[in-house]
């Protein structure tokens, strides 16, 4: 019996066995494998849109597909093998989620086969089967090396027999490692005790009963030797490119050969190589290589040799790609520049940040309604029309813009993001952009032609030369605190789990909700958002930069942004999500920037999460009201928060952003109709 009614009665099992849980790299090798099947039940019977994102714990979600399985809906995925817990949320592909909160599955106790799981829609919880094939008992959930003799083993039950036989462990270039000792703590926990130290800068799996386990290994990324040994300081990473050569540098310390190939499309998996080049180990961990000849136009990747495997991976200091990313192009900036790029500048500068008056918008919502009346709809082009209105003549788009009377557009992120598929641009897709997977490419799919990567550069700088040629300075949406996919980007692909944060336990430090912090603290993690930041406002002529969750970014970091850009750039404006949160640091003695340390970034704004809470009410609370809706007492905190005397970590007007609405929460007028149930003034449009 498929007892889905049960679901509402099962209790959620929130075991979330977060120590020693193995990044999602592990590799299986017996032929058993580990499965869930999440069967999704609706009463409407209505699975349009709907797929189940999941993810082992530790490790990057992705989506699965509900296919139908003997007239059930079921999504299915493999588990990586020492995983104990796996999170699903049933949602659609705007994250519009089935229940609110994220949920979790117990497999502690399998080992292989089926687990069939059933979730009831609207109902928080599940019930669990295991299928004819399900075997369970003790598994190794995770391995730790101490960086001096031995590797810890958490097991999920006592491991029986002849310890020595029971492990083994080999380098992933396949030489054994010898194993003088087995030893057991208490609670599962064994010490494998090996001959010679490992290699740090190798990376090792452990074997029980026939299946391989990654060794967390002790990370030297931090140390203060590696820096002084690998921080690179010059300007010329990625590809450089002039009318007669193209030189090439690639920030890898820890490959052991490096490759830049180079293809004649954009397209990955397209069979089109012209030639791969060895490139030569320089200062600094850099690689570098160069080509004659006018290479404008054509694309490029690096192949990065690590512990005897190759990878390819795209350029982190790309400047523009082929379709979803994939592959860099080398390109003539200069040559996507608008008329009259050299006389281009800020409309608003000279003016401080507390006359800003800013409106958030996404670039492809402006133009994406039916009575827009707008022709490049959902591109940057799209904001560069005039003249457009709907049938009964009320402006739209850049028109409507204007008649706001702002001084600062804020587009939703509009670099390379990953949650919309570019070659699929027919399809109705929607994201907010907060999805990193290119810093310094403009999304393809705001373009009129993803496949060619000078395209994107040249609309969006058209985009912005509109903008300020109407009066309107560009705010830029940026979200560097972490990634759409940490194992799969490109800087922890060619340097491994360099660019993000990693818990002790070998699991990513998640403070962000999203999978992944970044390492900011590390110095070429550091530099690399200083360049990016920069890059944008020098080449795009970015007026001002809104931060997504910057309080998981150190003020160092910050502080040094705001230095390089205002040399060239005095009036750019930063302000940004300045909330506390927790994640693991690499590093001590970093503070982040969070609102209760603005005295540290004295240049940085932050959201006043006190205002609007004031005015809607509490934001956790959607029938709350707030002074907008009706509520009393809260007229004198409001005055001082509008005279930037309020809340108290604001110790000057300057630091906070008095706002009512953003992308995220209910709207204001949403809200005020949620919390104003009995008000007789809504109006049809309501």
């Amino acid at each position: 019996m498929k007892r889905r009614g049960k679901a509402l009665g099962m209790a959620l099992l929130l075991i979330m066995m977060t120590v020693f849980s193995v990044v999602s790299d592990a590799a299986m090798v017996k032929a058993d494998e580990l499965l869930i099947k999440l069967h999704y039940h609706r009463a409407d019977d209505n699975y349009d849109g709907w797929d189940v994102w999941m993810w082992g714990e530790g490790a990057d979600g992705a989506a699965y597909e509900l296919a139908e399985e003997d007239g059930d809906h079921v999504a299915t995925m493999e588990v990586t093998p020492g995983t104990t817990s796996v999170g699903f949320i049933v949602r659609t592909a705007d994250w519009t989620k089935d229940v609110d909160e994220d949920q979790f599955i117990d497999i502690s106790e399998m080992v292989s086969g089926t687990v069939d799981i059933y979730v009831e829609s609207g109902v928080k919880g599940y019930t669990k089967e295991y299928g004819d094939d399900a075997v369970t008992g003790t598994k190794l959930s995770g391995a730790k090396y101490d960086g001096e003799s031995a590797v810890t083993v958490q097991m999920t039950g006592a491991v029986e027999g002849d310890l020595m036989q029971a492990f083994s462990i080999k380098s992933a270039d396949g030489v054994a490692v010898t194993i003088k000792e087995v030893t057991q703590d208490e609670d599962f926990v064994y010490q494998v005790v090996v001959e010679k130290p490992l290699d740090a800068y190798k990376s090792y799996q452990i074997t029980y009963e026939g299946t391989e386990y990654k060794v967390v290994m002790p990370s030297v990324y931090s140390t203060k030797e590696f820096e002084e040994e690998y921080t690179y300081d010059g300007d010329d990473l990625g590809a450089t490119w002039t009318k007669d050569s193209t030189a090439f540098r690639l920030w890898a310390p820890t490959a052991q050969a490096v490759s830049v190939n180079l293809y004649e499309s954009g397209i990955e998996g397209t069979d089109d190589l012209i030639e791969s080049i060895p490139m030569t180990a320089d200062i600094n961990g850099t690689w570098v290589a160069s080509k004659d000849g006018d290479l404008n136009g054509t694309y490029y990747t690096y192949t990065v040799t690590i512990n005897g495997e190759e990878k390819e991976a795209n350029d982190p200091y790309a400047r523009t790609t082929g379709v979803n990313g994939k592959r860099a192009m080398i390109i003539d900036l200069e040559s996507t520049n608008p008329e009259g790029w050299d006389s281009d500048g800020n409309p608003h500068a000279g003016e401080g940040i507390n006359d800003a008056v800013i409106y958030e918008m996404h670039i492809r919502d402006v133009s994406s309604d039916s009575s827009s009346g707008i022709e490049n709809v959902g591109k940057y082009l799209g904001l560069t029309e005039t003249g457009t209105t709907t049938e009964n003549g009320v402006p739209t788009g850049l028109d409507h813009i204007k008649d706001l009377g702002i001084t600062h557009l804020h587009l939703l992120p509009f670099y390379d993001y990953g949650s919309v598929d570019e070659t699929k641009l027919d399809t109705p897709q929607f994201n907010w952009g907060y999805d990193p997977v290119n810093y310094n490419v403009p999304e393809g799919s705001y373009s009129t032609d993803p496949y060619h990567g000078e395209v994107r550069v040249k609309e969006a700088k058209e985009m912005v030369k509109t903008l300020h040629d109407n009066d309107i300075s560009v705010v830029m949406d940026v979200v560097y605190n972490h990634v759409y996919n940490a194992g799969e980007f490109c800087f922890n692909v060619i340097v491994p789990e360099y660019f993000s944060r990693v818990n002790d336990n070998g699991t990513y430090s998640n403070g962000s909700g999203c999978g992944n912090d970044t390492a900011s603290e590390r110095s070429m993690v550091k530099k690399y958002i200083v360049d990016s930041v920069k890059y944008w406002a020098d080449e795009y002529h970015i007026d001002g930069f809104r931060f997504d969750l910057v309080g998981l970014l150190d003020t160092e970091t910050m502080n040094e942004v705001i230095e390089e850009v205002h040399k060239d750039h005095p009036d750019v404006i930063f302000y940004g999500e300045g909330w506390s949160m927790q994640t693991s640091l690499t590093k001590e003695g970093y503070s982040m920037t969070t609102q209760t340390n603005s005295t540290e970034v004295p240049e940085m704004a932050f959201f006043s999460d006190t205002l609007r809470d004031l005015l809607k009410g509490n934001t956790f609370s959607t029938t709350e009201k707030g002074f907008v809706s009706g509520a009393n007492g809260k007229e004198k905190t409001l005055q001082k928060c509008f005279m930037g005397l309020s809340p108290e970590w604001c110790t000057t007007p300057s630091q906070s952003v008095n706002y009512a609405s953003c992308h995220d929460n209910l709207s204001l007028m949403d809200r005020i109709i949620r919390s104003t149930p009995e008000a007789s003034w809504r109006s049809e449009s309501a």
